[in-house]
């Protein structure tokens, strides 16, 4: 595609320049889809890691058996802090599935974009005349490289690094923030549910404005401030000569603008549309399969309106995959928003 692209560039056109820009244009957007199905396909083949991550720094693994745990207990109190374990567990677990995922996919999907689309606008550049692939790599900050390495491979080279920052293992969130960002969970989680014991009645309603008001706690003045906290690395001090990589600088700008804002809030309302149909489905719908599944036994469509929060807790147990399904990356970039954002980062490649 970028080949033939840059061979039209280079030969004379025949057509109006209207026509060769809509051409163009049109040949642009055919890439950008390939960028998003890309950006779509390495999201979803990070998300196992990404689960086995989540799922060992919040430990809700250790109060399995939990049945077994709680008959073992021999006061009441025991089995109290038992079943408060469980409620701050499960439900750190499954919203911090929903952040951990909208947080990182959005991450490594704006990382591919800016370097796909530094590699379209260096092949473009470099087949309009190698003055242009230089400013382009004085922008880029590059050094010179090895004997035998080309300006391109230079450029490569910036972007494998720049795309470390969101590698499932040894990236910036696995290394530095996981714990702390479940601990910042657990506390708002820790707020949200204090009044709220085993016998609890909840119905769909009810808990669905639990999940809201614990969003709002969880995500502060902004979920854009909240994912640069604990996904992005600082900027260096101001009294160091230290210097921001371009990609870097480019991702951070991108993330100043307001469309990303949007755009970040769009995918997390989709994100918080899933769980509530998973409540759903699970606890609320008509679908009596649905009841056996949580081990209820046969009740009146009208009593099923309302459950206690013991059995609310084992549906939760179970949030976190929903997320970490492969087909919940698309889902999760399917609004409008979402796609018009990311289709800024190729508009200026249209005058390039």
């Amino acid at each position: 595609m970028v080949r033939e692209v840059m061979k039209q560039m280079a030969s004379p056109d025949p057509r109006t320049s209207t026509e060769a820009v809509a051409e163009r244009r049109k040949q642009l957007e055919e890439y950008e889809l390939q960028t998003a199905s890309n950006a779509t396909t390495s999201s979803a083949g990070a998300l196992p890691s990404m689960q086995e991550l989540l799922l060992e720094v919040v430990g809700l693994t250790a109060l399995e058996p939990f049945r077994a745990k709680v008959e073992a207990c021999k006061h009441n109190k025991e089995r109290l802090e038992l079943w408060d374990q469980l409620k701050l567990l499960a439900f750190t677990q499954a919203v911090g599935s929903m952040y951990t995922v909208v947080f990182q996919d959005t991450l490594r999907r704006v990382q591919i974009y800016i370097v796909e689309a530094h590699r379209v606008r260096c092949q473009l550049a470099k087949a309009a005349g190698g003055g242009e692939m230089g400013d382009l790599m004085a922008l880029m900050g590059g050094q010179p490289g090895a004997p035998g390495e080309t300006e391109e491979d230079v450029l490569m080279k910036e972007g494998a690094e720049f795309l470390m920052m969101s590698a499932t293992t040894g990236g910036y969130f696995q290394t530095h923030h996981a714990t702390h960002f479940v601990q910042h969970l657990k506390t708002e989680v820790s707020h949200q549910f204090a009044g709220l014991d085993m016998k609890t009645m909840l119905d769909e309603a009810s808990l669905k404005e639990h999940l809201r008001e614990l969003r709002v706690k969880i995500e502060g003045e902004s979920a854009a401030q909240l994912f640069r906290k604990y996904f992005v690395p600082p900027d260096p001090p101001d009294h160091t000569n230290e210097t921001i990589p371009l990609f870097e600088a480019q991702m951070k700008d991108l993330m100043d603008c307001h469309d990303f804002s949007l755009m970040l809030q769009s995918k997390l309302d989709q994100a918080f549309g899933m769980l509530c149909a998973h409540y759903n489905k699970m606890l609320f719908s008509q679908d009596s399969m649905a009841m056996s599944r949580v081990g209820a036994s046969p009740v009146k469509a009208a009593d099923r309106k309302r459950w206690p929060l013991a059995k609310v807790l084992p549906v939760t147990k179970r949030a976190h995959e929903i997320y970490f399904d492969p087909t919940a990356v698309a889902q999760l970039n399917s609004s409008q928003e979402v796609t018009d954002f990311f289709s800024l980062i190729y508009t200026s490649m249209e005058r390039v």
